[in-house]
């Protein structure tokens, strides 16, 4: 009898573009291009940007979508994405739909989980943003990294 062990390919899939008329260089740039499309959802979206050595972003992806008031994310899918798109850094954004971009404890919870991850695996997480109404809040500018 022959015992089959199957092989496996992961793999990143192109989705649409977002465009950008400036380089990405601080988190407004990032809020600048991302604002627009953020303010479209109805419930919470997780979104990870990954960045080379350069500080260049490479991609952005979509990595939870949840409900009004939270979305319930994996550490590992972040660097998942990460990982196969050889990324030295990350930054996360997420909208609230409420318009407060304030970040609640379990923003403060979540960011610190993915920072401490990322340590571990040298990627390092440069921002999470907090989007809401036109504003934001920078938890790298705010000094909560």
């Amino acid at each position: 009898m022959m015992y089959e062990l199957k092989g496996v390919c992961v793999r990143l899939c192109e989705d649409r573009s977002l465009y950008s008329a400036c380089p990405i260089s601080c988190p407004e740039d990032l809020v600048s291009l991302l604002r627009s499309e953020m303010e479209t959802y109805d419930r919470e979206h997780l979104l990870l940007v990954c960045l080379n050595n350069r500080s260049q972003p490479i991609n952005v992806s979509t990595v939870a979508i949840g409900g009004l008031s939270g979305a319930t994310f994996e550490v590992a899918n972040i660097y998942k994405t990460a990982l196969l798109s050889n990324a030295k850094y990350i930054i996360l954004a997420h909208n609230h739909p409420s318009g407060d971009p304030s970040p609640s404890e379990d923003d403060f919870n979540a960011t610190r989980k993915v920072r401490e991850a990322g340590e571990l695996l040298g990627i390092r997480l440069l921002d999470h943003i907090v989007v809401g109404n036109g504003n934001y809040y920078s938890f790298a500018e705010g000094g909560k990294l």
